[in-house]
């Protein structure tokens, strides 16, 4: 890791010295006002408004919400400075046409147009960050993402082995895809719910499963399409082969969607990549470190797909 990974963890250091001084300010001044204004019905007696007394009092108060808006600026202002400085460096380090991104994330129409097959079973609860750029020219979007099957939630809550988290990758091609699909897995991995496999009712929505796979691919997925014994073109033998490597060697469930020109691919790495934190139990390394690692999965995915000739 980057020795600027010290100059993060100096920085926020440096924050909470002076969170700690502000909050004894804050509660020494805040308690003295109100403390003071609850001789307000001396004030009578000694001919001073009382409505002085009640002014005092808020000020009191207003010393505790100075604080509470303080503290969210200085979390917004660390996120900003590991943001900047930890995932921007791994993200470039990675592939130098990737950029990391906390802007707003949006989908566009032809997203939402693609989501229709699963809106009404997937329900995303969290989108936290995005990486732009491009793969061998071809435009890509990465989002790390937290979400869940409609039919899985249980007196409101989600069971953590329930919920999805990973990464939604997407891929721009030149030309539309000359059918829809739906790759899915077919094994449930140790420690890993088969989520979207089995309960998104691909039969239910006019999709057909299809035979006559390559044999190393058919051990680990299924494939869907509206019509028997037909599949994408660029879904060849070579590139099954390679899909059936990844998920072979890194035990981690991966979803395909062709549609249009666009292809989806959802990467459930099962891991929890915390957003920035201004508190002392946010570990900077080991939140640098597995960011890095989870990186470095999506890079091979890419390596395979290329090597199953996907981009030719």
């Amino acid at each position: 890791m980057p020795l600027f990974i010290d100059e993060v963890q100096e920085a926020r250091s440096l924050i909470v010295e002076k969170q700690k001084r502000r909050k004894r300010i804050t509660i020494t001044a805040g308690l003295s006002f109100m403390a003071f204004s609850s001789f307000i019905g001396y004030f009578k007696i000694l001919g001073i408004n009382p409505e002085i007394g009640s002014l005092i009092s808020s000020l009191g108060f207003g010393f505790f919400w100075y604080d509470y808006y303080s503290k969210k600026k200085d979390n917004k202002r660390f996120s900003t400075i590991f943001e900047d400085n930890v995932n921007t460096f791994i993200t470039e380090s990675v592939d130098a046409n990737w950029e990391f991104s906390t802007d707003k994330i949006v989908f566009d129409s032809q997203d939402k147009r693609a989501g229709k097959i699963f809106a009404q079973d997937v329900k995303t609860l969290k989108k936290h960050f995005q990486i732009k750029g491009q793969y061998l020219g071809h435009p890509l979007r990465l989002i790390k993402f937290k979400t869940a099957l409609a039919g899985q939630q249980s007196n409101g809550l989600y069971r953590s082995n329930d919920l999805f988290q990973g990464y939604l990758l997407t891929l721009d091609f030149k030309r539309n895809m000359d059918r829809k699909a739906v790759i899915a897995p077919k094994l449930t991995y140790q420690n890993l719910s088969n989520t979207g496999t089995q309960l998104l009712g691909l039969h239910q929505k006019g999709y057909v499963l299809q035979p006559n796979l390559e044999t190393s691919f058919n051990q680990h997925f299924k494939v869907y399409t509206r019509k028997e014994n037909t599949l994408p073109t660029i879904l060849t033998p070579t590139l099954q082969r390679q899909l059936a490597y990844f998920v072979k060697d890194k035990k981690i469930q991966v979803h395909l969607f062709f549609n249009e020109n666009r292809l989806y691919i959802s990467i459930r790495t099962g891991k929890k990549t915390d957003l920035p934190k201004i508190n002392e139990t946010f570990d900077i390394h080991e939140n640098a470190v597995l960011f890095y690692e989870e990186l470095q999965i999506i890079e091979v995915f890419l390596k395979r797909l290329e090597q199953g000739q996907l981009f030719k």
